[in-house]
């Protein structure tokens, strides 16, 4: 097991809401390592994102794809599959534009261990989802502990989102994202 979690952000526009995400990461409460995967950002934005991980050097990565891979599933793939050669088991996947909470990754770890899932998002999934299915006192915690009342509230939303959710290393290598 990995002492750190993956982050990957697909970057192309936004640099104020990309840097207060990247804050956002590098404050979570489980140690992460930031992949940065530029997908053609303008050259000032570019050295904005060369100075982060170079003032964050063991925590923040990037990789410039210019043009673009051919799809977004496509550079999932590639930087989930970066993550797991690097050891990791499983890895937080972000928009740009997202604010998340200090403790995000460690409730998503909690969701995703406690309901034996190989993906989890941070939006759209109920409790009805998992009744029956709470083998974790973490899960059970965060999902009912007053100290997270916005966490356990946006645990019960209903719909489907990608814009944050962590993915175990098995879930990925049996079920890759569609580049097509």
């Amino acid at each position: 097991m990995s002492d750190h979690v993956w982050a990957i952000m697909p970057v192309l526009n936004s640099p104020d809401l990309t840097e207060a995400a990247l804050a956002d990461l590098l404050a979570q409460s489980v140690p992460t390592k930031i992949l940065i995967v530029n997908q053609g950002v303008e050259d000032p934005f570019r050295a904005r994102l060369e100075r982060i991980a170079e003032e964050y050097a063991d925590r923040v990565y990037l990789w410039n794809h210019v043009p673009a891979l051919p799809s977004l599933s496509a550079t999932w793939n590639q930087a989930l599959r970066f993550c797991w050669e690097a050891g990791g088991t499983e890895a937080l996947v972000v928009n740009n534009d997202v604010r998340l909470d200090t403790m995000t990754v460690h409730c998503l770890q909690c969701v995703l261990g406690g309901t034996q899932q190989l993906f989890v998002t941070a939006v759209g999934v109920t409790q009805e989802q998992y009744e029956g299915r709470l083998e974790n006192e973490d899960y059970k915690r965060v999902v009912h502990d007053s100290q997270w009342p916005d966490l356990a509230r946006t645990l019960s939303h209903g719909g489907p989102d990608f814009s944050c959710y962590l993915i175990a290393k098995s879930g990925h290598e049996k079920y890759p994202f569609d580049e097509h």
